[in-house]
């Protein structure tokens, strides 16, 4: 896979006073019907901070995967990041059904205390289907060596169609290999 689309045609502008990206794309319903998809959008980064919306809407045909036909979706982010904190906030509503849509909001922060230790936390909710509820990960890395950290991680996860939330505990060993000696 190499990332293509059939049947799309998309554009992404170079930054525009150094800050601002535009984007559009158009995914073409290759029937008599012609109802095409299409996705919009706008970033705004600058100084460490991040911004951004970006809009996709089917026509009666799915041509974006994840929205139903006739139906639309909007994101929303934000984001700030420093050389020891950054932290990225995202608000998605996504038409999932011809009645339902589905709001789903993910914010993440990291905080560097050292060049050798990182804390990571991760909240992320979701208010509707099968998927809905909330959920936390707080994770701990700490660099032992120039391409290696241990880390340990503990999440939870409270979904509204079970019965009991799930907790997990991962503890290991993270080693970034390069090839050709770089």
């Amino acid at each position: 896979d190499l990332g293509f689309t059939d049947n799309s045609l998309q554009y992404s502008s170079p930054k525009i006073a150094g800050m601002l990206t535009l984007n559009g794309g158009v995914y073409i319903d290759d029937t008599n019907a012609d109802e095409h998809g299409t996705n919009f959008g706008a970033k705004i980064d600058m100084s460490g901070f991040l911004a951004g919306i970006q809009f996709a809407s089917n026509g009666a045909s799915v041509r974006l995967p994840g929205i139903v036909a006739n139906g639309d979706a909007t994101r929303i982010y934000l984001g700030y990041k420093t050389k020891a904190f950054k932290a990225f906030l995202s608000v998605e509503n996504v038409d999932t059904s011809a009645t339902q849509d589905t709001q789903y909001v993910h914010l993440t922060g990291t905080y560097n205390f050292t060049k050798w230790n990182t804390l990571t936390v991760s909240l992320g909710t979701v208010d509707n289907g099968s998927a809905k509820g909330s959920g936390i990960n707080v994770g701990y890395f700490h660099k032992v060596a120039p391409k290696t950290k241990v880390f340990g991680t503990l999440g939870s996860v409270s979904l509204k169609n079970q019965t009991k939330d799930a907790t997990s505990l991962s503890l290991g060993v993270s080693h970034k290999f390069s090839v050709g000696g770089s």
